[in-house]
């Protein structure tokens, strides 16, 4: 049963990693003057969705695991709501800085 409940402490980890993930790319995001080849709305849509939905995943497991060990979930829900807040904030920055690019590419024409 000690084994069980570490097992879950692991998948806290995961969480905790799948936040810091979003936070450095959201620092990348506020503080990059040139916008980086690689960080398109793609990328990040696809890296928010990936983190979000192994975040979900591991949430559904953790839930059942815990109602059979007996064992409190602890911060995990709020860890799963601050990434998808990240996820959702990184894309609105993306989409906002594209969509700009693109406007000001054809007032230029």
């Amino acid at each position: 049963m000690m084994l069980s409940i570490e097992a879950l402490q692991y998948i806290n980890y995961v969480f905790i990693f799948l936040v810091i993930v979003s936070v450095i790319l959201l620092i990348t995001l506020v503080f990059s003057k040139n916008s980086i080849k690689a960080i398109n709305l793609f990328t990040v849509t696809m890296i928010g969705f990936i983190s979000i939905t192994v975040a979900a995943l591991n949430l559904i497991f953790m839930g059942y695991a815990a109602d059979e060990l007996n064992y409190s979930t602890g911060h995990s829900v709020p860890l799963f709501g601050v990434l998808v807040v990240f996820s959702t904030i990184n894309f609105f920055i993306v989409y906002n800085r594209e969509w700009k690019l693109g406007r000001n590419a054809n007032s230029n024409e």
